[in-house]
């Protein structure tokens, strides 16, 4: 799959994920390198009513995150992991607003 065609593919499981009617029934396959391991994880960012979501695949190490606002539907304080509210937490700090 080319970039912009894994990029699409990477947003449309974001938006299942954030915003579909069965969030957990998305199929997780990475549109890069083809794993079934994709793992994501909402963040929350200093700015009011924002909030981040990152998904990544751990065999190929390429991912996306996006900027949310305002809080989506399926967001659970249980779906943060704690290494990618770190990064949310330290691209705030450099000022990065676009991580």
């Amino acid at each position: 799959m080319n970039g912009q065609t894994a990029y699409k593919k990477l947003v449309e499981i974001a938006i299942a994920i954030t915003h579909g009617e069965h969030p957990l029934q998305v199929d997780l396959t990475c549109p890069h390198c083809g794993s079934a391991e994709l793992v994501y994880s909402y963040t929350i960012r200093e700015l009011p009513d924002e909030y981040g979501f990152y998904i990544i695949c751990p065999k190929c190490r390429r991912g996306q995150h996006f900027n949310l606002s305002p809080k989506p539907p399926n967001f659970r304080e249980d779906l943060i992991l704690p290494e990618f509210q770190r990064l949310e937490d330290e691209a705030m700090c450099r000022g990065d607003s676009s991580q």
